[in-house]
């Protein structure tokens, strides 16, 4: 059913009564996973792929572009090597590039940490962030990459090993991608033709939650966390955090372009982003295990609203907006509570048809899309 008001010769839109506007320009077929249709409406789901990467090792000498096979002591050859990655940084840049940048060097006459940015100011690729400290023997350097394959695209994807090479003049690229390990990966699926409020989303143990409202469209974006149990006595730390870790982020992709100045993704039709982050601390998870780690998206699904049988009912939509703030199981009951009582059933048991485990079978595509897999490719032949 759709719903306009026009004042002016003007018409609006309102969300959960009008069907969203469909891209003018067409979608790249590569990318979409399935097409949903509901009456009226299209949606399409993209595949799920990396949204954020943060990759970390320490240096060692055998990812140099020369290692060292002089017969020198471990002891020597890293006090050596402490010493030109801290004249390195003291003296660089040695020649300008204005596609590298040293924005943060910690120490000036003796460096213990530096962050560099990969690309131009106006498109930013990676960041690099180095940091020293003490080993048993000798100094250790660590190394920790971090980027968004997504935002970078394939293509600039490939530029990022000349770049790194050129910041730090004596690694190779991807002897030191080998070694690295993950401590951060956030898995993202695009809904291209639905708001934040078009959507039922569930979390297996749900604790806390917090929403952003947006005055014209109502939720913009959601984060979900997971329920973390009461402490039995006051935490000793002021940075004691009530809510468990993040569980699922959900936004408006058009909403959060505009207000940051950039063009929307696909013009004037929403575009809602499910996001699910995952943080590594003490598990070892290597670079070359990102296509083989375990589903990202289990417990966690994602179902359509505005389905043509219910879209119609005033009540319907009133239990959808309010539960965006409230949850449905906080929801008063009104007359006639029987009517009431089987849509917040049926909003509870909804069939999750648009995000569920099974999108996970796509994230080697996801890979691919981004360049990941490029990288992956070229992380052997470093070692021949």
């Amino acid at each position: 059913m759709s719903v306009q008001l026009t004042s002016h010769k003007v018409a609006k839109s309102f969300p959960l009564t009008s069907p969203p506007p469909e891209p003018k320009n067409a979608l790249d077929p590569n990318w979409i996973a399935s097409e949903k249709h509901y009456g009226d409406r299209k949606l399409w789901i993209t595949y799920p792929f990396p949204d954020k990467l943060n990759l970390v090792a320490d240096l060692t000498d055998e990812m140099t572009l020369v290692p060292d096979v002089s017969g020198k002591s471990a002891k020597q050859i890293y006090y050596q090597f402490d010493h030109e990655i801290s004249s390195h940084l003291k003296q660089y840049p040695k020649i300008p590039d204005d596609h590298i940048s040293l924005v943060q060097l910690k120490g000036k006459h003796k460096p213990y940490g530096a962050v560099f940015q990969l690309g131009p100011e106006s498109a930013r690729l990676a960041r690099l962030e180095l940091s020293r400290r003490n080993g048993q023997d000798y100094p250790v350097w660590k190394l920790a990459l971090t980027l968004n394959p997504c935002k970078v695209g394939a293509q600039q994807m490939l530029a990022i090993p000349e770049l790194f090479e050129n910041a730090l003049w004596m690694f190779d690229f991807y002897k030191f991608l080998e070694a690295t390990h993950i401590t951060r990966v956030d898995c993202a699926i695009d809904i291209i033709g639905a708001r934040p409020i078009d959507l039922i989303c569930r979390i297996e143990n749900p604790g806390k939650r917090m929403a952003f409202l947006d005055g014209k469209y109502g939720p913009e974006s959601f984060y979900w966390f997971q329920k973390k149990e009461h402490p039995s006595a006051p935490p000793k730390s002021s940075n004691y955090k009530s809510q468990g870790p993040t569980r699922l982020l959900v936004y408006e992709r058009r909403a959060r372009a505009i207000q940051h100045g950039f063009q929307p993704p696909h013009g004037k039709t929403p575009v809602t982003r499910v996001e699910i982050k995952h943080m590594w601390k003490g598990a070892w998870h290597p670079f070359s295990s990102l296509p083989n780690l375990k589903n990202l998206i289990s417990g966690r699904e994602v179902a359509y609203a505005s389905q043509p049988h219910l879209i119609s009912s005033p009540r319907w939509r009133e239990l959808c907006e309010r539960s965006w703030s409230m949850g449905a199981d906080n929801l008063s009951i009104h007359s006639p509570l029987a009517k009431n009582l089987q849509l917040i059933n049926e909003y509870h048991n909804i069939e999750p048809d648009l995000i569920t485990s099974k999108n996970w079978i796509g994230w080697a595509k996801g890979l691919e899309l981004t360049g990941i897999t490029d990288w992956l490719y070229n992380i052997p032949k470093s070692s021949n």
